[in-house]
């Protein structure tokens, strides 16, 4: 069965919690109700039907919307919704606001109704780009308007939960623009740019190990948390070796003040990334365990859009530690702007894991 999508997905603290967010959910209930017998004492009714614009989603209606959606699973025998994620697994107080997270549980809670209780990854909608987010590109009216507010409103006003950089190379991300980005209520994901300035991928161990050294060195300087990883940028004409990512994910692991053994953008579906990312696991599976990709490559159509309309979470996997793709590039030169030369990014998907690898 298809999985739903949402609008404003995620939920975050500065989205306005709608009446549009219960309404789509409630639509979505409803066609499901329509497979099943009504229950004994009939189906959840709603609360405040219908909702206006002006009526911000309250406690009494994702409680109910939790009962809702208790009963579909009864009818899958699919056991007990889990706690709530806030105020300690309790759910919200009566005649109190709903939690951005509220809703994000209750939508996460049906997508596992529909998908038989196998749970889907939880998905947020992100950007990355070699432009700056603060340059500044026409706004189609003899004005300008900053990079980040015109990928936004192209797509579909939607702003972004993450938006990936590149640090070491062209694009170079400073810190300044680290603080704009977070202004926005937007995650930074950091990818290192200059491995492929010398023929570094295609030597050794050492060399691994001096690319790892010279992008952990550059991005002390931004001063980002532990939690964060670094990827390496690997694009599909790259030839990295097995021992070269061994370099790469050891000294990662050994310096420990960035998450796990680092990680790789690269074409997950490409061998030229494939078979050495492979044999590098293989190698030195202890380490490579907590290495995570943000894999590259489109099983479907490669078809830039609005937000809301993302693919559902397929990326190509490599064959060995799939579950450490957190992060998947779907779709490139989206949302392209010319002052003077193109500015453009790629649409991205990330889940939990892979948004709690970015600052």
């Amino acid at each position: 069965m298809a999985i739903t999508p949402w609008t404003d997905e995620p939920a975050t603290s500065k989205t306005p919690k709608l009446a549009l967010h219960i309404t789509e959910l409630r639509t979505a209930v409803e066609a499901a109700r329509a497979a099943y017998s009504p229950p004994s004492g009939g189906w959840t009714p709603w609360t405040n039907v219908p909702l206006t614009t002006s009526t911000p989603a309250l406690a009494t209606h994702v409680s109910e919307m939790r009962t809702a959606i208790q009963q579909l699973w009864a009818e899958k025998i699919l056991g007990t919704i889990p706690a709530w994620t806030e105020r300690g697994g309790a759910g919200p107080t009566a005649g109190t606001p709903a939690y951005a997270t509220d809703i994000s549980d209750i939508r996460y809670w049906f997508n596992l109704f529909e998908s038989d209780g196998i749970a889907p990854p939880r998905v947020f909608w992100g950007v990355d780009s070699l432009e700056l987010t603060n340059f500044l590109v026409p706004n189609g009216s003899g004005g300008y308007m900053d990079f980040y507010d015109w990928v936004k409103q192209k797509a579909g006003d939607v702003p972004p939960a993450f938006w990936g950089r590149y640090f070491g190379g062209p694009g170079n991300l400073t810190a300044s623009e680290i603080q704009y980005i977070h202004g926005k209520g937007c995650k930074v994901a950091l990818i290192y740019n200059a491995t492929d300035l010398a023929d570094h991928m295609e030597g050794g161990v050492l060399e691994g190990i001096q690319d790892a050294l010279a992008a952990i060195a550059l991005a002390d300087n931004l001063h980002p948390p532990k939690t964060v990883a670094l990827f390496a940028n690997i694009e599909a004409a790259f030839h990295p070796t097995a021992a070269w990512m061994r370099g790469w994910a050891t000294a990662m692991n050994r310096d420990q003040r960035f998450a796990g053994s680092g990680g790789f953008y690269g074409h997950t579906g490409n061998t030229n990334f494939t078979v050495p990312y492979c044999a590098a696991v293989a190698a030195i599976p202890d380490i490579m365990r907590y290495n995570y990709l943000w894999g590259a490559g489109f099983q479907g159509t490669d078809t830039c859009g609005f937000a809301a309309d993302h693919p559902d979470w397929d990326p190509y996997l490599p064959g060995c530690n799939d579950m450490n793709i957190g992060v998947w590039q779907f779709a490139i030169h989206c949302y392209k702007a010319i002052s003077p030369s193109i500015a453009e990014a790629d649409e991205d998907l990330a889940t939990d894991v892979g948004l709690s690898l970015m600052w």
